[in-house]
């Protein structure tokens, strides 16, 4: 059965993206006539009729495996008994079945820059948005947004922006430069250690120093996941009351890619234990650590100047090749969905700091997952926290619930084992039995070295006269200290 949609909320629909769990937005199909949609449709819509044989005649490059599907019409009352509407449900492979209960002209009217003559170059083309909270007021999006705020300026009246970012990159720079809108800078990690509770009171702020001009605001932080929706959380909370879960509940129905981290949302849990008087200010987050201060250091002190400079990674997705990322030129790479990565990762399962790749001073090719909350994994073994882990030729590492796969290649098979096998023969040689081990982590080794040096010995392990020196006092005899 169709489910029927406002234009509001077709016009968040129609800004997901592919990595989504809704796989992008949906294909639109145009049900009036050839000459209603020639003069104006939604952009990268296609007209839909059925043939003399009961068939959708459809452009032959349209297909919808696996997406949803929507449906709109200047009559909106009669789309459920379309004939066009049962043909798409009773061909059952649309992920789902919607129909716009405006009628196409409310919604030109509304998001007019979302629609285009028929004839137009760019008919095919829609350019993205932020996710709208509030209609008119609030508008929850990622850096790609806060990039176009001229844009943004122009289609959707947003003359205030609240960027929730530890350090402003250069196009957010271009772009407000330009804007010259008014902006407010909270400067908030994402991790479960900030407290973004110190930033609640600036964003309601900026958000109803909007309401009061009429105009609009855009909440934005990296990927508009975590830290800018804490924001508008809290925004709704402090505005319409909500409690926390029916704040969260709100957003994500608008932003489905909405997570805030485990910090964010205890913080949220007793922003809300604030505003009913049960408690205040209880919950303190952790002080962040220190990179020195971590189980792993960055980059390690193992780490070199690649010995493979032509290796890079194949990343696949679906058995096909959708890109290559070079990684032989510095000794280390980082990946994860934070802005200051090498590689980002797009998936919503990817941590902000996720995984290193880190070339070793012996030639061989590491790497180390940061403690990613969905894990790393190569060739489908999951890797322990801050371990390095050596990759050979064609190993297949994978991110989180990620379905794209990147595959090292570019480092020959006896160089990715040679560290291994010069240690295996030196083992061999001395007459040790003991398997090869990875190299222990420098800080390690020290807290080893000095409980070798400085700890007692066990007793069974003493000599006679270093248990009779024990009991007597210091010396290496009986008599204790030597005589000359």
């Amino acid at each position: 059965m169709a489910r029927g949609v406002d234009s509001a909320e077709l016009f968040n629909l129609l800004q997901h993206q592919k990595t989504w769990p809704s796989a992008g937005p949906p294909i639109l199909l145009d049900l009036r006539g050839p000459d209603a949609f020639a003069a104006r449709h939604i952009r990268a819509a296609h007209r839909a009729s059925l043939t003399r044989e009961g068939t959708l005649d459809l452009p032959p490059h349209v297909s919808w495996g696996g997406k949803a599907v929507c449906l709109y019409d200047e009559q909106p009352e009669s789309l459920d008994d379309h004939p066009v509407c049962r043909a798409v449900l009773a061909e059952g492979s649309a992920r789902a079945v919607l129909v716009l209960r405006d009628a196409y002209s409310a919604f030109e009217a509304q998001f007019r820059f979302l629609t285009t003559r028929g004839d137009s170059a760019s008919a095919m083309k829609r350019p993205i948005y932020p996710s709208c909270i509030l209609p008119g007021l609030l508008y929850l999006g990622d850096l790609a947004d806060a990039s176009a705020l001229p844009r943004l300026r122009e289609h959707l009246h947003i003359t205030h922006a609240v960027t929730a970012l530890a350090e402003l990159p250069p196009s957010l720079k271009a772009s407000l430069a330009e804007w010259r809108g008014t902006h407010v800078w909270c400067n908030v990690r994402d991790v479960e250690q900030a407290d973004i509770k110190e930033h609640f009171d600036r964003a309601y702020e900026a958000i109803e120093a909007a309401r009061a001009a009429g105009t609009a605001v855009l909440v934005h932080c990296s990927r508009g996941v975590s830290r800018s929706a804490s924001l508008c959380m809290a925004y709704l909370m402090r505005r319409e009351g909500m409690s926390a879960a029916d704040a969260k509940e709100f957003v994500q129905k608008r932003r489905p890619i909405v997570q805030p981290n485990e910090g964010f949302w205890r913080c949220l849990q007793e922003f809300e234990k604030e505003r009913s008087g049960g408690r205040s200010g209880v919950y303190v987050p952790r002080k962040t650590k220190a990179l020195d201060e971590l189980e792993c250091e960055l980059p390690p002190s193992w780490a070199a100047a690649p010995t493979h400079t032509k290796a890079r990674l194949v990343v696949a997705k679906g058995g096909e090749v959708v890109d290559e990322l070079e990684v032989g030129e510095h000794e280390m790479y980082t990946f994860g969905r934070s802005l200051t990565c090498d590689f980002q990762l797009e998936h919503p399962s990817a941590s902000r700091q996720h995984a290193a790749l880190v070339h070793h001073e012996n030639g061989g090719v590491y790497l180390i997952d940061l403690k990613a909350s969905h894990g790393t994994a190569v060739n489908g073994k999951p890797l322990k926290p801050f371990e390095a882990y050596l990759l050979r030729e064609g190993a297949e590492v994978t991110f989180g619930a990620s379905t794209r796969s990147y595959k090292l290649v570019g480092i020959p098979t006896a160089a990715s084992s040679s560290w291994k096998d010069a240690n295996d023969e030196e083992a061999h040689a001395s007459g040790s039995k003991r398997p090869y081990q990875p190299p222990m982590h420098p800080k390690k080794w020290e807290k080893k070295k000095r409980r070798w040096l400085n700890g007692p010995k066990a007793h069974s392990k003493m000599s006679e006269n270093e248990r009779v020196a024990q009991m007597a006092g210091s010396g290496s005899g009986c008599m204790g200290p030597g005589f000359d």
